[in-house]
């Protein structure tokens, strides 16, 4: 047999995910593979993870946590990092050790209950257990020119279907809903932190005003909504993630299916956190967005349109594409805003440039004050974009991440505004989390 590839795999303490990810695969592919694994803060090994290891016959219990800093020197076939902060202060090995990264949400770092803690526990060994299962990685010449794919999350276990919890598995739509084949509804993703639905009340006002002007039925209670898309959080300890709720009209249209029930479907799941890496790198695309449409800046289900961009944006080695509208202006990107920093002045596009009105822009606009600094909307062309200090884009998904490269311009990234509204920003959720905190548990029962 061919000499084992070894692997070493890492995060920050060394104390769940990469012990885990050790004892998986160890356990499942022990005889192709020689494994390690270390943290660059390291603790000790979690009870939990031993807990839910053994729940599958693996003994990590005799693990201890090492620091990476013992491996230096020694030759690795794969380097794996599992947490952002290792990929960050990972140091160099020798040889050609391909490095692969992957984020899984961190367990260790829920404070809760012993039961919720050993469900996010088994949701992430699960996930990563299915990540190992791809091994062994692309070769290093697919390496060298692979630009991490962003848009492929796989959904948690439980999605919600009206007033029910089901398995995502289950066959529990169907093909006469006029919604589903048309793309007639409205959506939003929304963060969850701390299991806290963040700024909920801006998704639903703005779910609301789309639903109204695309004639799709909507729940008039938001607490309604609100302690269903909770019950899903806790069905799937989603307590630090990202949620997709979408409301879908039933009936209408030139088909409608039979025995449909309800004017509307409540659908919503949740997934992981995405990792958007450092910055962003932006291809243009003209006359991707129509300002002129009654229905610029709406969120509705018909996507496609916004998908395919982003798909080709990858297949061309970029992140995002911007999209200009009829009159050259900026518009915005295909699932994020875009602002520009002169100066204390941050620029965002008018709604009249056909852009969706994000949430986060929103916060950024109405709730973010910083001493000497001004947000406001203006007209932005793209030698806007090159003569700024910075250029950012936001969602609820990435917050603020700069933008390194824009095809066709020369954009610089010069000051620090930026990382003092990444910082108010992360205050300003802090408390908002902080002050819904004490509601979840009513709103639950």
């Amino acid at each position: 047999m061919a000499d084992k590839k070894r692997i070493l795999i890492l995060c920050t303490g060394n104390s769940a995910r990469s012990q885990m990810a050790e004892g998986l695969l160890r356990h499942d592919a022990g005889g192709r593979f020689e494994v390690e694994s270390a943290g660059t803060k390291p603790s000790s090994v979690r009870p939990e993870a031993i807990v839910v290891m053994q729940e599958l016959g693996i003994d990590i219990s005799g693990n201890h946590s090492k620091h990476v800093d013992e491996f230096v020197g020694r030759q690795f076939d794969y380097v794996l990092t599992v947490c952002d902060n290792a990929r960050q202060t990972c140091p160099v090995f020798p040889g050609h050790a391909i490095r692969i990264h992957r984020s899984f949400d961190d367990p260790a770092a829920l404070q809760a209950p012993e039961q919720q803690r050993l469900a996010l526990f088994r949701r992430v060994r699960d996930e990563i257990r299915e990540y190992l299962r791809s091994f062994p990685a692309p070769q290093q010449s697919q390496i060298n020119s692979f630009r991490p794919p962003r848009y492929h999350q796989s959904m948690h276990r439980f999605l919600l279907h009206n007033d029910d919890i089901l398995d995502a598995h289950q066959k529990s739509l169907s093909a006469g809903q006029v919604g589903l084949l048309n793309g007639w509804g409205v959506f939003s993703t929304i963060r969850v932190a701390d299991g806290v639905l963040f700024a909920f009340e801006r998704h639903w006002e703005r779910m609301q005003r789309d639903a109204a002007k695309l004639h799709v039925p909507f729940p008039s209670d938001p607490t309604w909504l609100k302690t269903r898309l909770l019950r899903l959080v806790e069905g799937n300890s989603a307590f630090d993630a990202t949620l997709r709720v979408a409301i879908v009209r039933n009936r209408g249209g030139l088909y409608e299916g039979p025995d449909l029930t309800r004017d509307f479907d409540l659908i919503a799941f949740t997934t992981g956190r995405n990792d958007w890496g450092s910055s962003a790198r932006l291809a243009v695309k003209p006359h991707g967005r129509h300002a002129q449409s009654e229905f610029a800046g709406t969120k509705m289900l018909s996507w496609a349109q916004n998908l395919t961009w982003y798909e080709e944006a990858h297949q061309r080695g970029f992140d995002e594409l911007l999209l200009l509208n009829e009159r050259g202006e900026v518009s915005e990107c295909t699932s994020a805003n875009i602002f520009a920093i002169r100066g204390r002045d941050v620029w965002t596009p008018s709604l009249n440039s056909g852009c969706l009105p994000g949430v986060t822009r929103a916060v950024l606009l109405e709730e973010i004050r910083l001493p000497g600094v001004s947000a406001f909307e203006k007209t932005l062309r793209p030698k806007d974009l090159e003569e700024a200090d910075q250029v950012f884009i936001s969602s609820s998904t990435r917050d603020f991440l700069p933008v390194s490269y824009i095809e066709g311009l020369n954009v610089r990234n010069e000051g620090s505004v930026l990382d003092e509204l990444v910082r108010a920003f992360g205050d300003y959720r802090k408390d908002y989390v902080k002050r819904n905190a004490n509601t979840l548990l009513g709103q639950l029962r």
